[in-house]
């Protein structure tokens, strides 16, 4: 199986939302061409920290058109905090990229995107892709509080681009005390009928939200979600 290796160069680091470290890289040797929406794996190394050299996933949030590569990571654990201490120059060996969790890998161009926390990295470079016109997308971002929200200038910059055919509804949780639930998502989308939805976020949020939309009446072949979990 042919496996596709490319070099980065660390060339920004920058913390974001309190814990979220956002890595921006630049090509050493050839541009690795990717879909957005898809994840790659990275193996770091001249980090300037005792990172590991162990290979970890993480969602690309640069759209499919920019120089830059970037990917935006939650502070999760060990190796996910350790990030914040990369410096400037660092390799990147990137492999991938991976998945089919991407807007334009179907048809239908009237969609609903639902995020939750950091599962919002993939919405963010589909966001920062979109075509000039053709898609109409309702983007829902879950968080905790509105602390939490990440790259909202990009996202916002984006919706007033499209002219109402990409709209962004923050949800944030401890204004409502409520979960998102299909049913706010129906009521303010003008229905579900004739949309595909597209899902990312804690498992629990996506199982939920699965079994909701299909009471609803949305096929399940029509409900897209990525699964893993690491960024």
């Amino acid at each position: 199986v042919f496996i596709r290796h490319y070099e980065y160069e660390v060339s920004d680091v920058k913390i974001v939302a309190g814990n979220v470290t956002q890595l921006s890289m630049r090509p050493l040797g050839k541009q690795m061409p990717y879909r957005a929406g898809q994840f790659i794996f990275i193996r770091f190394s001249n980090t300037g920290t005792k990172l590991s050299k162990e290979w970890h996933p993480f969602s690309i949030s640069s759209g499919d058109k920019e120089g830059v590569l970037q990917v935006s990571v939650k502070g999760l654990g060990d190796y996910t905090n350790s990030l914040t201490g990369i410096q400037v120059g660092a390799v990147a060996k990137i492999e991938g990229a991976y998945g089919r969790f991407s807007y334009n890998n179907f048809k239908n161009t009237n969609q609903i995107w639902v995020a939750g926390g950091i599962g919002v990295t993939p919405f963010i470079s589909m966001a920062k892709s979109l075509p000039e016109s053709g898609y109409n997308v309702d983007l829902y971002y879950s968080v905790k509080t509105s602390s939490e929200l990440i790259d909202w200038e990009a996202l916002t910059g984006v919706s007033l681009s499209k002219h109402g055919h990409f709209r962004i509804m923050p949800y944030i949780g401890d204004k409502t005390n409520e979960h998102l639930s299909a049913d706010f998502i129906e009521q303010n989308s003008g229905g579900l009928k004739g949309k595909d939805v597209f899902i990312c976020g804690p498992p629990p949020m996506m199982s939920a939200l699965r079994k909701q939309f299909k009471k609803k009446g949305v096929p399940g072949a029509r409900i897209h979600s990525e699964e893993f979990g690491m960024s």
